[in-house]
């Protein structure tokens, strides 16, 4: 039995994007009167200003925040090495003895591995 399919079951087709169209009067600027020239002119000068006050603000922020991660890290350094320094002066004061009384917890306790051996204890 051939399935077929009906319109029902399709989606609607999506909306049409907009696209970008070039401006078709490129040629207009050479028309442009010194006024509306010098216009032009101002208004990208004080595009340009906010942009790099745009930019020195994000500069700053981003400084900030490295200045605080580095912050962070310096104390979080100081508790591993704590932290590290007494693992040193444990291994250096502890016996093997010590060690393997206390990683014996670790050792396989499957029943497996208790079998195996059982005969050499």
């Amino acid at each position: 039995m051939a399935h077929q399919h009906s319109g029902s079951h399709r989606r609607p087709p999506s909306p049409p994007k907009p696209r970008y169209q070039r401006p078709q009067h490129t040629h207009r600027t050479k028309n442009l009167s010194a006024e509306e020239l010098e216009k032009k002119r101002r208004q990208m000068m004080e595009f340009a200003q906010q942009r790099d006050e745009e930019r020195e603000s994000n500069v700053r922020r981003y400084r900030q925040q490295e200045e605080q991660e580095k912050a962070r890290d310096t104390k979080q350094d100081r508790h591993a090495s704590f932290i590290h320094e007494m693992k040193l002066e444990s291994a250096s004061t502890s016996s093997l003895e010590d060690r393997v009384k206390r990683n014996i917890h670790s050792i396989q306790r499957t029943p497996a591995s208790l079998e195996k051996n059982f005969m050499r204890r």
